[in-house]
């Protein structure tokens, strides 16, 4: 059994360089700005080269994610992908099942869809794991993001109109295994094919980063303010879809529930 993601095909890092002027916000690469006093460090900024570094993302989608799929198809060994809620538009004003349209609307969404393709065409054993807003304690995710600037900052503005469902990255590690041993347990009768694995609430990104501060305000001693904000408001290179929120077959299937995070919900 072969479990692949593909590359990250993120357009921003964390650094942590000074501004050489004055200024009084930094941005956040999923759509925020702090304030702490006159002087601010940017948070994020864009990696050199950033359209061959997309075009590099794409390339390895389209190539090695297939080949891998190929290989594996070879040995008749099932292969499972992990995809994302960017595949969609996000203008359906609802959560999307397996059987919607994709309409990828940036660069990222775009590879991904290449690379679930790829797999699909490659190796007829596959499972495409669709997932959305992933977070761990162990990277540098959104929730670690707003934990640090909640101890570092007074004022957040988080962008209140993208709505999604956040999701744990051991919820979707435990989905994978479910997956894999269903896989090699029967291999001829496995329920290949595309599935959605996403957070049981829905948020925005407001939303989320409110509770996160919320939870964590007893540990740090402080609160800051989260201030709701528009995505006109804060202009990104990259389009970003309003409303991704997927619908999970996957409980049915296995009886998998991913933890509640939306609206307030917290992990079990």
């Amino acid at each position: 059994m072969t479990v692949a993601e593909g590359c990250c095909g993120c357009s921003t890092q964390p650094v942590g360089t000074r501004l050489g002027r004055s200024a009084r916000h930094r941005q956040d690469d999923r759509g925020g700005a702090v304030e702490r006093g006159d002087q601010c460090r940017r948070l994020y900024r864009r990696r050199p080269h950033r359209k061959r570094a997309s075009n590099g993302a794409c390339h390895q989608r389209r190539g090695a994610v297939p080949t891998l799929a190929s290989e594996t198809a070879s040995r008749g060994i099932p292969f499972i992908h992990i995809s994302t809620d960017y595949v969609f538009d996000g203008r359906k004003g609802a959560p999307y099942v397996e059987q919607d349209e994709v309409a990828p609307v940036n660069a990222y969404g775009r590879s991904k869809l290449a690379g679930e393709r790829g797999v699909a065409t490659a190796n007829p054993r596959h499972v495409i794991l669709r997932t959305s807003w992933v977070y761990s304690p162990h990277r540098k995710t959104f929730v670690c993001t707003i934990r640090r600037l909640a101890a570092e900052c007074d004022r957040l503005t988080i962008v209140a109109d993208q709505r999604g469902s956040p999701t744990a990255a051991i919820d979707i590690a435990k989905a994978c295994l479910d997956f894999a041993l269903r896989c090699a347990a029967a291999p001829e009768r496995a329920p290949y094919g595309a599935y959605h694995f996403a957070g049981a609430g829905e948020a925005t990104w407001f939303e989320f980063a409110a509770t996160v501060v919320e939870l964590a305000a007893d540990r740090l001693g402080r609160k800051p303010q989260v201030v709701p904000i528009r995505t006109v408001d804060y202009p990104r290179p990259a389009a970003r879809a309003a409303d991704t929120r997927l619908g999970c077959i996957v409980r049915r299937l296995f009886g998998r529930l991913a933890s509640n995070h939306g609206r307030g919900g917290r992990r079990s």
